[in-house]
């Protein structure tokens, strides 16, 4: 069950992509999506792809219990935590991967009645029918997934602050095991970090990057307020940012306020191959996220766990992060970057002149960020252990050791 697909594009896509297209490598595997679906071919064996999903989810849900009905399979993976229900309807066991904001924020699952109504109504003064109807309609789509969660065999949980989350909702019964990545380590692997700079006409400068949406939670106002700071230790830092979004004019204005412009450098959406040749440009990796509050909804918006910091890593990079969500999983604090304080760029500042001052450090903090992106966050691991949940909830001894 992957309702998140290519051709459409994120992150929750390409991990569904990917352990499809592993696990029909020793498995027969029958994807339901949304139409058409799509499946880059590796060898192997080929996954069947039926394109039964669509936005509405009642429909969905039928169809995907029907074909449930028909196939018979030993298991099934749902991809997000609004097919979890599945659990109550069908005879075989069912493995979610849930990453957070798929079941307290859901945006896949039921609706109140007559909600293409009050969605018309306005949300804003202080008393507003609208968004009471809204929040009340967000609550009841929550509550249901919850509840379709406690009947999953194993949940999947990309976080040990997804796993709490869960926690706090009382979804007790299904066993859960943490799991971080992937990544495609074929893909995002060091390069040659002169060529990569040369290319970016970078110099001998100290960098530091961000792969991110353009957009508030993502805390890169953050990193410009500590930038005056930082440059008064480091005076040629450049700062790339790499993606687009909504708070880009907001922090092109931040950047000229602050004085520091001139060392910042906005890249646009890139292609992943040059993703992986601007991080080995890199020195360092930042990403300091905050939780955000939709003003509507009133539900957090949380980094839960940080798939751009594992790619990172797997190019060789270390990551100075945000104590937000599951970003303080990825990286193992001292060991693989830092781990600072949400919101606070006095201390970002000092962990940026820290790292950055220190060549030894650094280069250490690379080495076991590389070694760990490769040992726990490619996807042929994170395919093996899903597989390894599939089996543990069929619960066959003749699972593989």
């Amino acid at each position: 069950m992957a309702p998140e697909f290519p051709p459409a594009i994120g992150g929750m896509e390409v991990h569904s992509e990917q352990i499809v297209r592993h696990l029909a490598l020793r498995h027969d595997v029958v994807a339901l999506v949304p139409g058409p679906g799509e499946v880059r071919r590796a060898g192997g064996g080929t996954p069947e792809i039926r394109p039964v999903l669509s936005r509405r989810y009642g429909p969905s849900l039928w169809r995907s219990w029907r074909a449930a009905a028909r196939l018979r399979p030993d298991v099934v993976l749902a991809m997000n935590a609004g097919y979890a229900t599945l659990g109550s309807w069908t005879a075989c066991p069912v493995v979610t991967r849930v990453v957070g904001n798929d079941f307290y924020r859901a945006w896949i699952g039921p609706h109140l009645p007559l909600r293409f109504l009050f969605w018309r109504l306005p949300t804003h003064g202080r008393i507003s029918p609208g968004r009471w109807l809204r929040r009340a309609d967000q609550r009841f789509r929550n509550w249901c997934v919850g509840r379709g969660l406690r009947r999953s065999a194993v949940i999947l949980s990309n976080s040990n602050f997804t796993s709490g989350a869960l926690s706090e909702a009382r979804v007790e019964g299904p066993r859960v095991i943490r799991l971080l990545g992937g990544v495609d380590t074929a893909q995002f692997r060091p390069r040659d970090r002169g060529e990569a700079r040369r290319r970016l006409a970078l110099g001998d400068n100290p960098v530091i990057v961000t792969v991110a949406r353009l957009a508030r939670k993502k805390g890169i106002d953050t990193v410009l307020e500590a930038l005056p700071e930082t440059l008064r230790r480091l005076p040629d830092l450049v700062y790339l940012i790499v993606g687009h979004g909504e708070e880009e004019d907001a922090l092109r204005s931040q950047a000229e306020s602050l004085g520091v412009s001139r060392h910042v450098r906005f890249l646009g959406t890139r292609t992943h191959a040059e993703l992986a040749d601007i991080l080995s440009a890199a020195d360092l990796y930042v990403h300091c996220s905050r939780t955000a509050i939709d003003p509507i909804l009133g539900s957090r918006d949380v980094e839960t766990m940080g798939r751009a910091v594992c790619e990172a890593n797997a190019c060789g990079l270390p990551a100075l992060v945000s104590q937000s969500g599951g970003l303080a999983d990825v990286v193992i604090d001292g060991v693989t970057g830092q781990v600072i304080p949400e919101d606070d760029p006095a201390a970002l500042a000092g962990g940026l002149v820290r790292m950055l001052s220190d060549d030894a450090l650094l280069q250490r903090m690379a080495r076991q960020a590389l070694e760990r992106a490769r040992a726990e966050f490619s996807w042929e691991v994170v395919a093996r252990r899903t597989e390894e949940a599939l089996w543990l909830a069929i619960g066959s001894r003749d699972a593989p050791a």
